[in-house]
């Protein structure tokens, strides 16, 4: 019922994929919940501007190492006047000859740029959960809120996961507990189930 399911692939946890979701996404209204979802088609987040600007700093980096050397061997050629050139010239050409060594790091910074490549979506549907620290000071209230309310979701999603994957569409989703008491099970279960029905009625 569940396809084997894992809450590491499917948590919503960067911190700029929630702010998308405040700022860009849409909400409503479930007592004790408060839902924001964002609703994308899935090919959002493909990797292929990022990467087609990473190659152009190593290809560049790759092209000045033959053009230094090239410089060493034309320096020895003259003869009688090499002697103050070869002095001078390996002065000057191990300087930049040391930096771009310490300098290889762009390379890495070519692929940081990769691993910043938005939300490489392992799936179409991925969920957070939350409760608020003014209404319950102990971080123990707040994990159980969390976990109840991740354990109505993962028995009840099914219908909308397979809706998205109909439409060719992906979701994002984070469910606040404004409520200020501690909840029962029967009624997370019940207000989630609520919440995933009008989710699906969002997807045309």
């Amino acid at each position: 019922m569940d396809r084997n399911f894992t809450w590491k692939k499917e948590k919503l946890k960067s911190r700029k994929r929630i702010e998308q979701v405040f700022k860009e996404g849409r909400s409503f209204g479930l007592f004790p919940y408060r839902v924001y979802f964002l609703l994308e088609t899935a090919q959002v987040g493909h990797a292929s501007h990022p990467l087609n600007g990473a190659p152009d700093p190593t290809a560049g980096i790759g092209e000045s190492t033959p053009d230094r050397e090239s410089t060493k061997d034309s320096g020895p050629t003259p003869a009688g006047e090499s002697t103050p050139d070869r002095e001078s010239t390996p002065d000057r050409e191990s300087t930049p000859d040391r930096e771009p060594t310490t300098d290889s790091g762009p390379t890495p910074a070519g692929a940081s740029t990769s691993a910043r490549e938005p939300y490489k979506a392992k799936g179409p549907l991925h969920a957070g959960f939350g409760a608020s620290k003014r209404n319950f000071k102990r971080a123990v209230d707040r994990n159980r809120i969390k976990r109840l309310s991740r354990e109505g979701y993962r028995l009840q999603k099914e219908p909308l996961l397979r809706r998205l994957e109909e439409k060719g569409l992906s979701m994002a989703v984070f469910f606040i507990y404004t409520g200020r008491d501690l909840p029962d099970y029967p009624t997370v279960t019940e207000k989630i189930g609520v919440a995933l029905h009008k989710l699906i009625k969002e997807i045309r």
